[in-house]
């Protein structure tokens, strides 16, 4: 630009120098336009429709676009929801089926509960029975001893009893053979 203003003569070169202030001018104009257009319904007091202004683009400065077919986006839009469907479907009859496996599995749990409760009791039983038992045997062992005991006792008694009655026997035995012999030889014994 500098080469064009050099090489016009010196009056066209002021107009191009004016010519750039106005432009500059009109164009600061245009920038500012679109604000002060925002920012004057201050003036009436709406605050809200001048930050709700500032916060959506302006309408007038968006470019026209050529319209768009949008029956391809409908259509993929279209597919989109259907293939959705079909995977939310799809997701509640899989969580359906894992919650009916879970409710099976949490009622198998509970039978083995049920079971494990009864083998416990079973096995609480059997122990106090054994423990009984062994109370029980403990018992009757000092029985046995005490009648072993006893009957040791009872036996040598037995014994000494068995042994007087042999001398008792033995004593009548000869009282007996020394009264015959005294009946049948009267006279013959002299002691």
């Amino acid at each position: 630009m500098n080469e064009t203003r050099a090489s016009l003569p010196a009056g066209v070169a002021g107009s191009e120098r004016q010519v750039t202030v106005i432009e500059r001018a009109a164009s600061a104009v245009r920038l500012a336009l679109p604000l002060i257009q925002r920012l004057m319904p201050l003036l009436d007091g709406n605050i809200a429709t001048v930050a709700s202004s500032f916060i959506r683009p302006p309408q007038s400065l968006a470019p026209h676009s050529p319209p768009v077919n949008l029956t391809e986006i409908e259509a993929g839009l279209v597919e989109l929801q259907a293939n959705t469907r079909k995977v939310c479907d799809e997701v509640r009859n899989r969580f359906g089926a894992q919650q009916a496996l879970i409710g099976e599995q949490a009622e198998s749990l509970r039978s083995v509960e049920a079971r494990l409760e009864q083998v416990g009791a079973a096995v609480e039983r059997l122990a106090t029975a054994q423990l009984e038992a062994a109370v029980a045997q403990q018992e009757l062992m000092d029985e046995v001893r005490a009648v072993k005991l006893h009957m040791d006792s009872a036996l040598g008694a037995a014994r000494r009893a068995r042994l007087l009655a042999f001398v008792t026997l033995g004593l009548l035995a000869l009282s007996v053979a020394l009264n015959l012999l005294a009946v049948i030889h009267p006279r013959g014994l002299h002691w």
